[in-house]
């Protein structure tokens, strides 16, 4: 990828810091950070991906991974499928 490419790509990236803190190699590729508190639901989960408000994306991947899902003991997230 290069240099101007990767300025087009942004990430926005939820997740609860208790449970992956340290990872400083990740933490510098994300642009903007939401730390999450264990056991958030749906709708807060849902209203902490809408105040991302502040650029206009042409394309979204959301990729929500396996362990936000309601009694996944790695994410101790509560979201439904």
């Amino acid at each position: 990828m290069t240099q101007s490419e990767q300025k087009r790509v942004y990430i926005l990236d939820l997740f609860n810091p208790n449970i992956y803190p340290g990872d400083l190699k990740a933490q510098t590729a994300i642009d903007r950070p939401i730390h999450l508190p264990h056991r958030v639901k749906d709708e807060d989960h849902i209203n902490a991906t809408l105040t991302a408000d502040h650029f206009k994306p042409d394309l979204i991947i959301y990729n929500a991974g396996t362990d936000i899902l309601n009694g996944d003991p790695l994410g101790r997230l509560r979201i439904s499928p």
